[in-house]
């Protein structure tokens, strides 16, 4: 994760009233996160696709980092790809910490987007890649569910 801070100098009427700190991350591409519940699978981000709208939690405001400019709470979408394939899928609200990097599987990931593939591609690539389950039991296991959020 990538930390840069800059403090904006905010100006009343021509007088110098606040110094604010405004925080921006971003994650690279093949960090490695993992639940507190080994059963589930270690994700990989592949980037931030943006900051879910405070007032209407059914919206996202595209952005490739987090910005953070005060203590309220905020909340990123992060596109991420499941690794472990034996090992069952995230829940709904599953919390991971930051555990890794994993530059190959990242790069992967990266040229993935690059050239356009689809999720469902990118997932099989990193499946195969690390596990090579056979076409039938990557069929089996593969299941698109959610809708894409709304931009």
């Amino acid at each position: 994760m990538w930390l840069k801070t800059k403090s904006l100098r905010s100006f009343k009427g021509g007088y110098l009233t606040a110094t604010e700190s405004i925080t921006f991350l971003t994650i690279p591409a093949g960090t490695v996160l993992k639940s507190g519940d080994d059963r589930v699978q270690a994700m990989l981000v592949a980037r931030i696709q943006g900051e879910r709208v405070p007032n209407d939690p059914a919206r996202y405001r595209r952005s490739s980092e987090i910005v953070l400019s005060d203590s309220a709470p905020h909340s990123s979408i992060l596109e991420v790809y499941c690794l472990d394939f034996e090992k069952a899928n995230p829940r709904p609200n599953q919390q991971f910490d930051i555990v890794a990097s994993d530059p190959s599987a990242g790069h992967l990931v990266s040229r993935g987007l690059q050239n356009g593939l689809t999720a469902r591609v990118i997932q099989s690539a990193l499946w195969i890649g690390r596990a090579n389950p056979s076409e039938a039991d990557l069929r089996g296991r593969f299941q698109v569910s959610e809708p894409a959020p709304v931009w």
